[in-house]
């Protein structure tokens, strides 16, 4: 990359941190999760301005992808509910980890039931419009990894730094962070329709984990 494309992939990242930042840390300490039922419209009001501001964005990534195709996301969400409904009857809540971690899909309450899938979809367009612009502006593939990674993994840690999440479960979170910043750019980039893949996958990620730490800590 020559000087003027550094430049403004700085200033890309610099404003995607700051956006995505404000979203979350007005979400986290001003609606909060016990909220859930704020948190709907705060999250769609969010999302219709992430595609407003975007427009040329969303459509270059989705006109190839047809209708029927939208139909595959009812799979997470189903599976989603499943899930949901299995651990709250059948298993133990996790106690000791969410007395330690302020985690939804641990305490599996209403806001991780209801609004969590809304949030997942809000962080994929944002990842969508960040690799997106990033790779108009020349910056490779492999580039893009290298500073998804440095963003997700820190965004992902930084709950253990602040206390509101353990080692473990900030270590949990960064490795698959990690992992995604290698596969969502590849999906969005290289594999026609990979943005609804990378949508199923996050959305699946959290279920199992769900289920995974229900199963063994209950």
């Amino acid at each position: 990359m020559n000087k003027e494309i550094n430049n403004k992939t700085l200033r890309i990242l610099i404003l995607w941190m700051l956006i995505f930042g404000a979203v979350e840390v007005f979400f986290l300490n001003v609606i909060t999760m016990d909220n859930y039922l704020i948190a709907i419209p705060y999250f769609l009001t969010i999302i219709l301005m992430v595609v407003t501001f975007n427009k040329t964005i969303f459509r270059i990534v989705t006109r190839e992808t047809k209708t029927d195709k939208y139909l595959l996301l009812i799979i997470p969400l189903i599976l989603h509910g499943l899930i949901y409904w299995v651990c709250v009857k059948y298993l133990r809540e996790p106690t000791e980890l969410i007395r330690n971690n302020s985690v939804s899909f641990l305490s599996l309450n209403k806001f991780y039931l209801w609004v969590k899938p809304l949030h997942v979809l809000l962080q994929q367009m944002m990842i969508i419009v960040l690799v997106k612009k990033l790779h108009q502006n020349n910056v490779s593939l492999r580039e893009i990894m290298v500073f998804t990674a440095i963003l997700f993994g820190a965004t992902h840690i930084y709950p253990f730094l602040v206390g509101s999440m353990t080692l473990p479960i900030a270590s949990y979170f960064t490795g698959f962070a990690v992992a995604g910043s290698i596969i969502f750019p590849h999906q969005i980039l290289m594999v026609k329709n990979g943005y609804l893949n990378n949508i199923i996958m996050h959305t699946m990620f959290y279920s199992l984990s769900a289920l995974l730490f229900w199963s063994l800590y209950g």
